[in-house]
């Protein structure tokens, strides 16, 4: 007994795209709430007719419609008592989703029901179609046949068909129950099952999905067999079998729950003594997100794994081997129009060898935020409030409470030709220390003024193709005192990465444990181009630079070098789109005074029409990142693609994911084969796997997608 169901709250189009020239699918296919066709009339048209009673007959191009039911012949034979209807000849059926031609027939219009003999059909919901040497037809959208054959490809020799005794389709409920069936590829038997249910459009249903296949070198054969259970319109649960030959069995479930108000999910993975570790085992995510009312909203979140090694061992992706944290948290957040609440307690779970337990991440239980942005009457004056109260725990170190309050005066004015934005801040914050093994007082504070000023223009011009080009220069200035923090922990505040975005920041850290001082200006300069036809942009370069007008006295830890007044990395980022097709980007972060490169990025990608895709990128930072990224989907024929990775570090890990394989898709069938091999974590292992998928259009996939090779399809 085999079920192959579709089983996800919202489908995804996960088949590859078909090859041109591909029939589509005709998806006017809606299955109507059923007529009372009792007390519709029936209208027939003929081009002679005998109106004896009870039975008249009908000849030439003859029509009998009722709703949304349609006959055509050449000759019909109608007991109006009975409203009995015969066909002699040979005539075609066509009613909700469904389309027939039959050698003869016999219809009842009272019963709701017709028996029709050496038929052809097409189903419109997934372009199914086929022969069966008898259809019984009732209610508009029920249809057993016996003798069948049943196939998604076009034309006369399809690559597969199933061949079955009977087969009972249902447009109603979705789905279609072969008995006696045989699957044949290429006119090769593959598959006999006594009874097979399988999808005719993308509802869900209870029952097998298709298995997923794997072989990797650390973990062996991989083999996953999925069992839906669509428990109502709001529910479902999948349990997912596994087997890993050097690991052991696997147990897979995932719940899922939705309400008017809420989304709720229960995912648990379990291997019971893993014969390569003797341990158990498991990975367990509760999620949850709900609706309170428009303003106020609530979420959940539990995540654990067994042992820090879990994702290295079971997972799938360099994505999951390379998490550090695991964070589990739990909150209620309200927002307003001109502010924001959020309560919230979190932890971590620490996946990293090399991060000692006691010096991991804080836990947060709880943290309060409360944010406000409001103006001020009519004014051009605006008022902001960003204000938390958090409780630090960890199992080592010092612990305790902050309370952080930042309130700023903004007085704004906004014309066409630029703006002017000075601003005034006050920022107190306060601590209360819980095992103070560091500091001398228990509750030590800060309180800082910080005062800026924010002015553009915007200049524009219409360039001889006819597109507009804008030049906005802008400057940002920033004055904050000196006041020595060295007495304040570091519960959860580091410097900021720097970029263009920190140019017009207020401080140079994120966390509220330091606040920086500064004496600086900012010179920055965007000029884009939009195109004059759709006004998109087709061109963007932004460059600025900071002028430190002091020493920069405050950091991080005490003892740390001051920064010295000069000047900043000068930046530069630049896009450009020349068409639809080919994407470009790049950046760089460069030390005037060192006179070397700190950071830098280029990318281009190409997409066109014929379903070519590639995507190079180049990834630096000094002491740090030496990366390159070539992706590449290419057609070679309608049918045929290749596609491969290859993402390289220049220092030391040399290839951190290597991908190569290829695709071939049909009309009706698809076959993907994939060879990977990618970093499996921090020591230079690495895994090697195999990937075959098996898609049959219109019964489902077989096997296992790697990942997402490019954002807009998967592979």
């Amino acid at each position: 007994m085999l079920s192959l169901p579709v089983a996800s709250f919202a489908m995804e189009k996960n088949s590859p795209q078909l090859p041109q020239g591909c029939p589509l699918v005709l998806t006017e296919f809606e299955v109507p709430e059923l007529e009372n066709r009792q007390d519709l009339p029936i209208d027939i048209s003929a081009i002679e007719g005998d109106f004896a009673r009870p039975m008249s007959v009908f000849t030439g191009d003859v029509v009998v419609t009722r709703g949304a039911q349609q006959l055509k012949t050449d000759l019909l034979k109608y007991n109006i008592d009975k409203k009995h209807l015969n066909f002699p000849e040979p005539l075609a059926y066509r009613d909700a989703g469904l389309f027939l031609l039959a050698a003869s027939a016999e219809y009842d219009l009272l019963e709701e029901s017709g028996s029709f003999q050496q038929v052809d059909y097409q189903l419109f919901s997934n372009n199914s179609k086929g022969r069966a040497s008898k259809a019984l037809v009732s209610k508009g959208s029920q249809l057993s046949m016996d003798g069948v054959e049943y196939t998604t490809c076009q034309g006369d020799d399809p690559d597969w068909q199933i061949i079955a005794k009977n087969i009972s389709i249902n447009a109603q409920t979705g789905r279609g129950i072969a008995r006696g069936a045989k699957l044949e590829i290429k006119g090769i038997p593959v598959l006999y099952t006594p009874w097979l249910s399988f999808p005719i459009d993308d509802r869900r249903q209870t029952g097998f999905l298709y298995p997923s296949l794997g072989s990797s070198n650390d973990n062996g054969f991989d083999v996953s067999i999925p069992w839906y259970w669509n428990i109502a319109p709001n529910q479902d649960l999948t349990l997912t079998p596994r087997w890993i030959t050097d690991r052991g069995f696997m147990l897979g479930s995932q719940y899922r729950f939705m309400t008017a108000r809420t989304i709720n999910s229960v995912d648990i993975k379990y291997l019971a003594d893993d014969d390569r570790t003797g341990e158990d085992r498991y990975h367990y995510k509760v999620s949850h997100k709900g609706i309170i009312n428009p303003q106020w909203k609530t979420k959940l979140l539990l995540n654990r794994v067994s042992d820090e090694d879990y994702f290295f061992d079971l997972g799938n992706s360099l994505v999951q081997s390379s998490r550090q944290f695991l964070r589990s948290q739990v909150g209620i957040s309200g927002r307003g129009k001109y502010w924001g609440f959020d309560l919230q307690a979190d932890n971590f779970q620490i996946l990293d060898a090399e991060i000692n337990p006691n010096r991991g991440p804080y836990s947060r239980v709880p943290q309060l935020r409360y944010r406000l942005d409001m103006p001020i009457n009519k004014s051009r004056f605006d008022f902001r409030l960003d204000s938390e109260l958090v409780a630090f725990d960890r199992r080592a170190g010092v612990t305790g409470g902050r309370a952080d309050v930042l309130s700023q005066l903004l007085w704004t004015y906004e014309e066409a030709a630029g703006f002017v934005q000075p601003a005034i801040a006050y920022r107190v914050t306060q601590y209360s220390l819980n095992n103070n093994l560091d500091f001398v007082d228990n509750s030590p504070g800060r309180s800082n003024l910080i005062a800026s000023f924010d002015a553009g223009l915007y200049f524009d011009r219409e360039l001889k193709s006819g597109a507009q080009q804008t030049l906005e220069p802008r400057l940002f200035y920033l004055f904050v005192p000196f006041e020595n923090q060295d007495d304040l922990p570091d519960f959860d505040t580091d410097e900021m990465t720097f970029g263009f975005g920190q140019l017009f920041s207020y401080n140079r850290f994120i966390g509220a444990d330091r606040q920086g001082d500064a004496n600086q200006l900012t010179l920055a300069l965007t000029s884009r181009t939009f195109d004059s036809t759709q006004g998109l942009e087709r061109f963007n370069l932004s460059l600025g630079q900071i002028l430190y007008f002091a020493d920069q006295k405050v950091q991080l830890r005490p003892g740390d070098p001051v920064n010295k007044a000069g000047t900043s990395d000068f930046i530069a980022e630049a896009s450009w789109y020349p068409s639809q097709v080919w994407a470009t980007r790049a950046g760089l972060q460069w030390s005037w005074e060192e006179n070397e490169l700190d950071v830098g990025y280029a990318g281009i990608d190409y997409q066109s029409s014929s379903r070519l895709q590639l995507s190079f990128e180049y990834r630096y930072r000094l002491d740090s990142v030496d990366q390159f990224d070539i992706r590449a989907s290419v057609p070679i024929s309608s049918r045929w693609r290749l596609m491969g990775r290859w993402n390289y570090d220049r220092d030391e890990a040399g290839t951190l994911e290597a991908l190569a394989g290829f695709e071939y898709s049909s009309c009706c069938w698809a076959m993907r084969l994939l060879a990977r091999r990618y970093l499996r974590n921090n020591d230079g292992e690495t895994r090697t796997g195999i990937y075959l998928e098996f898609e049959l259009t219109g019964l489902g996939i077989l096997g296992r997608e790697p990942y997402k090779l490019f954002n807009d399809r998967n592979f």
